[in-house]
């Protein structure tokens, strides 16, 4: 028996457990499936979003809510765009979620508007359809919701809010960047992005000075489906617990770290990570103290190569 033909709370089950790819695609199997996905999971049925970058910065004054620096991927150019982003706790996201979804199809006419802005403003020749190009830049995401559509946030905010969440469910990110962020930031956006299964290729987590781990932070990075990404990149400031972080299996084969303000102790102690790449931007250490470490660093290399 084909799943579309089982009972709708059996489908609806099931649909929980399927990324949102394969429920759009399950929608389109017949009339009834189609029903009730729009019933249930209308986010599902909206288009993907290609995007080459997406990054994300904290604001200082609000909680929650996060300014995205969105680079799209056209068919021949890109396009950058900023928005505000707000992470729902799954409540909150029940709560929300015809808000939510109202301002997610906004912002796919938006991207359907820049694509075809990008197009004309290059080649204006090139297609039959009008444009109205309003000025020589294409306009924000703010001014477009003002201008064109009524703000669909119950608060009556100007800027809508996209959910990060229903976000990244109808993207497909080639490069995402998260920057400046301190623990709770961190940990707010992470446990967001595990809550879905996003396409998300490579990932970049910036974070410097701002960013501390804790010795808890340990087993949630090794839990985390998000640090399963190719995180090609990690800087983060000093933490008491540096090496028993760089230590994590998951990091031994795609991490390149940074990590500053390291004490003679701390540094002394990195020839036991597993990571390929450590760069130290800030630090202390006595002459003897580094030789002695950098001749354990190239006797462990040297073995290994005999090893091979």
């Amino acid at each position: 028996m084909m799943l579309s033909n089982l009972p709708a709370e059996i489908i609806m089950k099931c649909c929980n457990f399927l990324p949102y790819d394969d429920v759009h695609q399950l929608a389109w199997t017949n009339r009834r499936t189609m029903q009730i996905v729009r019933r249930n999971l209308p986010m599902s049925l909206l288009p993907t979003i290609d995007l080459s970058s997406l990054s994300i910065y904290p604001i200082s004054h609000k909680i929650n809510t996060y300014l995205a620096s969105i680079e799209f991927r056209f068919d021949q150019s890109y396009d950058s765009v900023a928005v505000m982003i707000c992470v729902r706790n799954r409540k909150e996201r029940k709560e929300f979620e015809e808000v939510d979804l109202k301002n997610m199809r906004l912002f796919n006419k938006y991207c359907r508007y820049r694509r075809l802005f990008a197009k004309f403003s290059k080649n204006p020749r090139n297609s039959g359809r009008s444009l109205e190009l309003k000025a020589e830049t294409a306009e924000t995401f703010e001014y477009y919701t003002v201008s064109r559509h009524s703000c669909s946030n119950s608060n009556k905010e100007i800027i809508p809010l996209i959910e990060l969440h229903w976000f990244l469910a109808r993207t497909k990110v080639n490069r995402l960047y998260l920057n400046r962020c301190d623990r709770r930031n961190l940990w707010n956006i992470v446990d967001a992005i595990d809550s879905i299964r996003p396409d998300i290729r490579h990932v970049s987590v910036e974070c410097g000075k701002h960013l501390q781990f804790e010795l808890d932070d340990i087993s949630k990075i090794e839990k985390s489906n998000f640090f399963d990404s190719d995180a090609s990149y990690i800087a983060v400031k000093s933490c008491p617990f540096v090496v028993e972080t760089l230590t994590i299996e998951k990091f031994r084969e795609t991490t390149r770290w940074s990590i500053g303000y390291l004490d003679e102790k701390q540094i002394s102690k990195l020839p036991q990570a597993v990571v390929r790449y450590i760069s130290v931007d800030k630090g202390h250490i006595n002459l003897r103290e580094f030789l002695q470490v950098s001749y354990f660093i190239f006797d462990n290399l040297h073995m290994a190569l005999n090893r091979q």
